[in-house]
């Protein structure tokens, strides 16, 4: 019980301190500091970042919104072991940073499947897994999928130009 009290305690810290999805890189430095990890994202002009609080790994994708504004357009939330090996702390944990980046809005269960949830509001999706929370901005989710198409269209064309003369 006293394990679960300690958990519980980190889970609220966690809440409280949560970088949000659609929030600038300034906002994200305020609530963790420097991030400890930046590089490059799987998409043209994406920025990862990975920072830590309270045990939790955040890993926020910034990207330029279609207004020019860099935001986190999608943040993944991973527990550590410890929070991960409670299935009832884990929840409680991921259900408050899922609310966390709520925006004011509701949150609706749109897939509960044995293992994960799928859930969307206004702007959002997210996924709760059993030690992962991954929350997408809806605008993101369309840029990112551009960018597959695109990615995908230019291999396309490097393959065909590498076996032209075959």
């Amino acid at each position: 019980m006293k394990v679960f009290v300690i958990l519980l305690s980190v889970a609220l810290v966690a809440f409280n301190a949560s970088a949000r999805v659609g929030e600038t890189s300034e906002q994200a430095v305020t609530r963790y500091g420097p991030a400890l990890d930046t590089h490059a994202g799987s998409y043209s002009n994406t920025i990862v970042c990975e920072y830590k609080m309270a045990g939790i790994r955040v890993m926020a994708t910034f990207f330029t919104t279609a207004s020019g504004k860099s935001v986190i357009g999608e943040i993944k939330y991973s527990l550590p072991l410890q929070m991960a090996q409670s299935n009832e702390v884990a929840k409680v944990v991921l259900l408050q940073l899922l609310e966390a980046n709520s925006d004011g809005q509701h949150w609706e269960m749109i897939h509960n499947r044995p293992v994960t949830q799928d859930y969307t509001r206004p702007g959002a999706t997210a996924t709760v897994e059993p030690a992962l929370l991954t929350v997408a901005l809806t605008e993101y989710a369309a840029f990112a999928e551009a960018e597959k198409s695109r990615l995908v269209t230019e291999q396309g064309r490097r393959i065909d130009s590498h076996l032209k003369d075959f």
